[in-house]
């Protein structure tokens, strides 16, 4: 049975915060943390785990900001977010010496993934959500 929308429906779907994509981008978070975790545990001592830990930090961080806005269907966060799935992606290019590990490449590449849908879905969502309101308000 298909069900026909009414003008409450759309108005629910177009202020409903969007906590698929927040959920899979606090996955990313955790991910990200074990990830860095497992690394720090197989380097050497050296400038480069520092760097390494605070790029780590400096990146939960932006991702956990960004996890807010996209909540609200900010367009902007989105595109930064599939631009860090791309980031992570290419990380494994420049994995640290003792790093790569099958886990770690494993948890890379999903992690990658998962910010790169996640931040394509709520693009999806956040254009349909503006055509939406554009429609309205031209009724």
């Amino acid at each position: 049975m298909i069900r026909k929308y009414d003008d409450l429906d759309y108005d629910i779907m177009n202020f409903k915060p969007d906590t698929f994509n927040f959920f899979w981008l606090m996955i990313f978070i955790v991910l990200n943390t074990i990830v860095a975790i497992l690394s720090t545990s197989l380097m050497d001592y050296s400038i480069r785990i520092f760097t390494f830990c605070l790029f780590n930090i400096i990146l939960t961080l932006f991702l956990f900001l960004a996890a807010e806005k996209m909540k609200n269907y900010h367009i902007g966060w989105s595109y930064a977010v599939i631009i860090t799935g791309v980031i992570q992606l290419c990380r494994l290019f420049i994995l640290p010496e003792n790093t790569d590990t099958i886990s770690n490449i494993l948890m890379y590449i999903f992690s990658g993934l998962i910010a790169i849908l996640s931040g394509g879905f709520s693009l999806f969502k956040s254009i349909n959500r503006q055509k939406r309101i554009r429609n309205k308000r031209e009724v």
